[in-house]
C-alpha cells in the first residue's frame, strides 16, 4: 500500500520527547478571541473536559490564545505577566490548578514585538519569556508570527526553540508561522507541531483550503513534528447546525493526524458535538503512533483547484492591499466567505469544481496492527451521495486478502459492521459470510448515504477464513 510506506525526510523532528502523537486539549481563540479571557473562564473549560470525559480521552492541553498578558512587561525583569484583573492568582497559581486536575498548562506569545492583538510578545526577550514561561510551569507554547518585523522565520524560530530546550523543561513548541517563508522545509526539526496554513474560520471553504494545504506536504508529519491546519471549529459558526459538517470537519483532522485542539465553549456544547469529538474509534486512528498522515488515494485534483482558485484570490487581495500592513497586525484567515449545504459554488463568480470527473474524495492510511482506515467525502455543496454508491477498494486502496483471508470492514460513525450486499442477493460473493468480504467483493463496497459536506470512515481488516 502506498500510504503505508515510510518515505524519506531530509530534516528529523524535534528531539525533545513530546508530540509523539499529535497533541489534543483546548484553545480560547475560535470561541473567545480577546473577549472575557479570565482565569475563571479557563479553569471552567478545564473543569469541563474532565465532567465531559474528554480528559479521560486525551484532550489534556489547556491553552490560552492571545490576550492573557498585561499591556506592559515588569520593570525590574522585563518578563511578560499576566493581566492583573483577567487573572489575579497570576500565572503560577493558573498552571498549578491545571496541573492539580491532571491537565497541561499551554499559553501563547508571538515571534514579533506584539501579539497579533497588539500586546508585549517575544522577539527579542526569548530567554526571558522561556524562563518566565518555564517558571509558571508551561506545558505548552504557541508561538505566532505577527509583527515578526521581517526577521526571517527560521531564525526567530529557532531562537525561541533553544530558548525552550535550555530551561530544562519539557514544553511542546506550536509553530504558528502560517506556512510562509517555505517552512515545510525547516519547521520538522524546529517545532513540535507547525502550521502550514492561515488562521482558520468557522465555515466549510475555510475547513476545506486549510485541510488541503495540510496535504501539501503531508509526507514531513510525523512523531514529534505534526503539521497544523489549525484549531477545530467543530460546533462553531455555520457549523453550530450542521451534523454532517461537524462530522466530516473531525473526521478530516483526525485523519490528517493534526492536533486535535477544541475550539468551543465547552459549557454549552451540544450532544451531537460531544459524541462526535468523543469518537473512540477515530480517535484511536490519530493516536495509532505507527500510523502515517493520511494521503488522498482519489479525487486529488480538488486541492489543485482550490489552492489555485485561493492564490488567485490572495494576489487580488495584495493588489488592494500592496504594502500587506494588516498582515503584521492582524491574524490572516484563510477565508471568511460562507458557504452552505444549500450554496451552489457554480453561481459565484469562480469556477466550479468537475464534478463529471470526481464525486468525492478518498483518503487512506494503514495503522499498526495493519487495519486500513479510509475517509469518503462528499466536498459537493448541494448534491447527495445515494447509497446505491459502491467503492472498488481493490483498486482504489489495494486491499488484497490471501487466498485464505477476507476482510471485514466496520463503519467508525454507525460503530457497526458493513455488510456484504453481494452475500444472499445472487451477487458474486466469494464470502459464506454477510460480514466478510471476498476478494470479489471488495470492487463492490458499498458507502451510506452522503449528505453534502459529509463523509463515512471505514476500517478495513483482514481475517482468516472460518
Amino acid at each position: 500500500l502506498l500510504y503505508s510506506s515510510t518515505l524519506v525526510i531530509t530534516t528529523t523532528a524535534l528531539d525533545n520527547g513530546l508530540a509523539l502523537t499529535p497533541p489534543m486539549g483546548w484553545n480560547s481563540w475560535n470561541a473567545f478571541h480577546c473577549h472575557n479571557i479570565t482565569q475563571d473562564l479557563i479553569l471552567q473549560q478545564a473543569d469541563q473536559l474532565i465532567a465531559l470525559g474528554l480528559a479521560e480521552l486525551g484532550y489534556r492541553y489547556v491553552n490560552i490564545d492571545d490576550c492573557w498578558m498585561d499591556n506592559k512587561r515588569t520593570t525590574k525583569e522585563g518578563a511578560l505577566v499576566g493581566d492583573p484583573q483577567r487573572f489575579p492568582q497570576g500565572m503560577t497559581w493558573l498552571g498549578d490548578a491545571l496541573h492539580e486536575r491532571q491537565l497541561q498548562f499551554g499559553i501563547y506569545s508571538s515571534a514579533g514585538t506584539l501579539t497579533c492583538a497588539g500586546y508585549p510578545a517575544s522577539l527579542g526577550h526569548e530567554v526571558v519569556d522561556a524562563q518566565t514561561f518555564a517558571s509558571w510551569g508551561v506545558d505548552y507554547l504557541k508561538y505566532d508570527n505577527c509583527h515578526n518585523q521581517g526577521v526571517p522565520g527560521i531564525d526567530r524560530y529557532t531562537t525561541m526553540r533553544d530558548a525552550l530546550n535550555a530551561t530544562g523543561r519539557p514544553i511542546l513548541f506550536s509553530l504558528c508561522q502560517w506556512g510562509d517563508e517555505d517552512s515545510w522545509q525547516w519547521a520538522r526539526s524546529v517545532g513540535n507541531t507547525w502550521r502550514s496554513t492561515q488562521d482558520i474560520a468557522a465555515n466549510w471553504r475555510s475547513l476545506e483550503l486549510n485541510f488541503w494545504r495540510s496535504q501539501e506536504h503531508f509526507e514531513r508529519s510525523g512523531p514529534g513534528a505534526w503539521l497544523d491546519p489549525d484549531m477545530l471549529e467543530v460546533g462553531n459558526g455555520e457549523f453550530v447546525k450542521s451534523y454532517p459538517e461537524n462530522k466530516a470537519h473531525f473526521s478530516l483532522w483526525v485523519m490528517a493526524k493534526a492536533p486535535l485542539l477544541l475550539g468551543n465553549d465547552l459549557r454549552t456544547v451540544t450532544p451531537d458535538v460531544l459524541e462526535i469529538i468523543s469518537n473512540t474509534e477515530l480517535l484511536a486512528i490519530h493516536q495509532d503512533r505507527t500510523a502515517p498522515q493520511a494521503r488522498c488515494v482519489q479525487g486529488c485534483d480538488r486541492k489543485k483547484f482550490l489552492l489555485q482558485q485561493q492564490q488567485q484570490e490572495e494576489e487580488e487581495d495584495d493588489e488592494k492591499n500592496k504594502d500587506n500592513s494588516l498582515r503584521q497586525s492582524t491574524r490572516k484567515t484563510t477565508t471568511t466567505t460562507t458557504t452552505t449545504t444549500t450554496t451552489d459554488v457554480s453561481s459565484s463568480s469562480s469556477p466550479s469544481w468537475p464534478w463529471d470527473k470526481d464525486t468525492m474524495s478518498i483518503f487512506a492510511t494503514t495503522l499498526g496492527n495493519g487495519t486500513v482506515a479510509a475517509l469518503f467525502i462528499n466536498w459537493d455543496d448541494t448534491k447527495t451521495m445515494p447509497n446505491t454508491t459502491t467503492v472498488n477498494v481493490v483498486q482504489v486502496l489495494g486491499i488484497i486478502p490471501h487466498p485464505n483471508q477476507v476482510v471485514y470492514i466496520r463503519d467508525l460513525w454507525t460503530h457497526e459492521a458493513v455488510y456484504n450486499t453481494n452475500h444472499g442477493s445472487g451477487g458474486s460473493s466469494s464470502s459464506s459470510s454477510s460480514e466478510a468480504f471476498g476478494f470479489e467483493d471488495l470492487k463492490q463496497v458499498p458507502l451510506p448515504t452522503l449528505l453534502p459536506h459529509d463523509c463515512a470512515v471505514y476500517s478495513f481488516t483482514y481475517r482468516t477464513k472460518q
